[in-house]
């Protein structure tokens, strides 16, 4: 099975031979790590193997859970295996897209989920206890995570949004509402970096069970909703203060959210070569082991670098300037398409339309998406021209979170700064080398 189908260089056949081991229970309980880069095939020989596993008659006890980023590559997935309806079901939030099979979850031995869905089901139990996928009974043999792994989350909230709670918390929840009073304080009081307390906050819910949405009152809004789940998710743990530049503090904290017995689990990331946050979690909490990869090499790609800040601030600035720079670039090559990769909000949401009055030659001939929307795509691998129209930012304290999260240190001791910095690098080669990968960098050349 694994020799005839997926053997196609050393990193794909050590990607295949990992996902065939947990049928005979030689696979290690940590997150295995293939980081083949974009373009390379790790999706088709994921395809490969769930079709010839489910016609092998050595294999019909073996079943998959596939992990996906978003909605929309579970749709397109599905389209792409081509499995009869019986063999497969889909379980996402999305009850239509949910339709596109019908049969029940518990019965098909490929199942299509999301990474939020998965997070929602084994948040505080066991993979075992997360009946919604299980086949026959019992946990998935395979379980294949696509993109980006983390073993919990980093969660943060910031005193504005504390600030709009007490008015919704009203008479109902008065030992809650004091409490959150009284940490907005504690937070306007504290330096960069210091470590607070977050009070115990489901200990002081009023009532049988902490019920967020009833908690708030009539018509609380998203934000109040937000901040009261992202304080109970804080509650009772050790957090840390970070100001920012525009005097925005916010309270930062991680929990570790997938349970250990969600592993042996397979992880495709091609990212996961840049990214530090897999390092950490090699060397720290030790739950990462690396896949043998495949050299791809970029060396006949020609890449120009625009000395000018390409952050949300900068475009807000020199919004038409930097479009006319762009345009100007795209009008070099009027003959050529052209994929530029941009943030959504620039130029009041207007981007793609005015760099398109800008450039010369044909308009049709140029492709836009947004960060955001960039991942997971391959409808553009045609083009050979590709512009990153700036690339994407986290606040500061974001990278400090995944420092802290990753390497498994807790949040009232300090991490190291060459950990931060070298998250943040790896963050930001993570976003150059997706949005490179969208145009014709994806193909690979013999």
């Amino acid at each position: 099975l694994y020799e005839e189908h997926v053997c196609q260089g050393d990193g794909h056949a050590q990607t295949g031979r990992l996902l065939l081991r947990p049928v005979v229970g030689f696979c290690a309980a940590v997150d295995n790590l293939s980081s083949l880069d974009p373009g390379v095939g790790k999706t088709s020989a994921i395809k490969h193997l769930v079709r010839q596993t489910l016609v092998s008659p050595h294999h019909h006890d073996v079943s998959f859970l596939l992990c996906l980023p978003r909605i929309a590559e579970i749709i397109r997935l599905a389209k792409e295996l081509g499995l009869e309806e019986a063999d497969y079901a889909v379980l996402t939030s999305d009850e239509k897209v949910n339709g596109l099979s019908s049969t029940a979850p518990s019965d098909a031995r490929i199942l299509l989920t999301t990474h939020e869905m998965v997070r929602r089901h084994v948040d505080g139990r066991s993979f075992n206890e997360a009946s919604a996928f299980h086949f026959a009974g019992g946990v998935r043999t395979v379980r294949i995570w696509d993109e980006e792994f983390l073993p919990g989350e980093v969660v943060t909230v910031t005193q504005e949004e504390l600030a709009t709670l007490p008015a919704h918390l009203g008479r109902s929840q008065p030992r809650l509402r004091d409490a959150v009073d009284k940490f907005v304080e504690d937070m306007k009081a504290a330096a960069n970096g210091d470590v607070l307390d977050f009070p115990a906050l489901s200990s002081l819910y009023t009532g049988d069970s902490v019920d967020v949405q009833n908690s708030l009152g009539p018509n609380p809004g998203q934000i109040a909703i937000d901040a009261l789940k992202s304080c109970m998710r804080l509650s009772g743990g050790k957090v840390r203060i970070a100001r920012s530049s525009g005097r925005q503090i916010t309270a930062l904290g991680v929990r570790t959210t997938m349970p250990s017995d969600f592993y042996p689990l397979l992880v495709l990331d091609a990212s996961g070569r840049v990214r530090q946050t897999y390092e950490l979690l090699e060397k720290g909490p030790q739950i990462v082991r690396r896949l043998r990869t495949a050299t791809k090499d970029y060396g006949n790609l020609t890449i120009r670098v625009m000395q000018r800040g390409g952050g949300k601030y900068s475009w807000q600035k020199h919004g038409q300037e930097l479009a006319q720079e762009i345009a100007s670039i795209i009008s070099s090559k009027p003959e050529e398409p052209w994929l530029v990769i941009y943030h959504k909000s620039v130029l009041g949401g207007r981007f793609p339309e005015v760099v398109s009055e800008m450039a010369s030659g044909d308009p049709a001939r140029i492709s836009f998406v947004n960060w955001g929307a960039h991942q997971g795509t391959n409808d553009y691998a045609h083009i050979p021209n590709v512009i990153l129209a700036g690339t994407t930012f986290y606040e500061e304290h974001h990278y400090l979170g995944l420092a802290h999260l990753c390497a498994a240190i807790p949040t009232d001791i300090d991490p190291m700064p060459v950990l931060v910095d070298g998250v943040k690098a790896g963050e930001h080669s993570h976003h150059i080398l997706q949005g490179l990968c969208r145009g014709s960098a994806r193909r690979s050349i013999d």
